[in-house]
């Protein structure tokens, strides 16, 4: 049977999401390291998949501690509230289950913060110019997690009794949003790789090509000369079933 959708997977999704993109960026550093165009930068991209590696490896446990932080706070929710006792007791549990999913927020904020950080700003620029927009999604990829995370801070500082504190959340959740998600939208390293490579594609194309159309015209212009100065008509019966006369000797009339 189809395993049953369980609560707090919606959650899951900035940390694995987060954990996709810095995967597709350590991606594209393994791909141009030892590449002979690239050995200027290989030490650099050895240490860039390094942390790449334990940057995934944090939001991978990221996962799976927001689904356990939000499994109390979804039973939180059902406890009753019919007395002003009840009301102050769903209160108080509801505030102490909430800080511990701001808790895992608050490091996907960061993580994918740093996530985009390493895709945009190294792998881009260092990385293969063939894998260059794989360095791209991988930015688009954190900047999603990016979002996402925010929504769950925004959602859990609600449930704060401590307002003040509850604004400062938010704050820093606004000051990280508006400082990196601009930066995984503008792509210059991106933009200008992609570039590069059709430039050099289109001057492969026109010095590769020139020989070989060159070769061709060659080749039908001795066609050409060998042909008599005058055809000869098609030979019978295909003179007669061209012309409509009669049919094709194939059709055995």
């Amino acid at each position: 049977m189809p395993a049953k959708p369980r609560p707090g997977r919606r959650r899951c999704s900035g940390p694995l999401v987060g954990a996709a993109g810095v995967a597709l960026g350590n991606m594209v550093g393994s791909l141009t390291v030892g590449k002979k165009k690239y050995a200027a930068v290989e030490a650099d991209l050895r240490t860039l998949n390094a942390r790449a590696k334990v940057l995934r490896r944090r939001l991978e446990a990221l996962v799976q501690a927001d689904a356990e932080a939000f499994m109390p706070l979804a039973a939180a929710y059902g406890l009753p509230k019919d007395t002003p006792e009840q009301a102050a007791h769903k209160a108080a549990v509801l505030e102490k289950r909430a800080g511990r999913g701001l808790c895992c927020a608050s490091g996907d904020h960061g993580k994918a913060a740093e996530g985009i950080a390493l895709a945009q700003e190294e792998y881009a620029a260092k990385g293969s110019a063939l894998a260059v927009s794989d360095a791209g999604c991988a930015a688009l990829f954190c900047k999603a997690a990016l979002q996402a995370s925010g929504l769950n801070v925004s959602i859990n500082t609600k449930l704060m009794a401590d307002r003040a504190h509850a604004a400062a959340l938010d704050a820093k959740t606004d000051a990280l949003l508006a400082q990196f998600v601009p930066r995984a939208d503008d792509t210059p390293s991106v933009d200008e790789q992609i570039t590069s490579i059709k430039r050099e594609s289109i001057m492969a194309t026109i010095l590769k090509g020139a020989p070989v159309v060159a070769a061709m015209n060659e080749r039908n212009a001795a066609c050409v000369s060998s042909w008599p100065p005058k055809a000869s008509p098609l030979p019978w019966p295909w003179s007669g079933w061209a012309s409509g006369r009669m049919t094709s000797p194939m059709s055995g009339a």
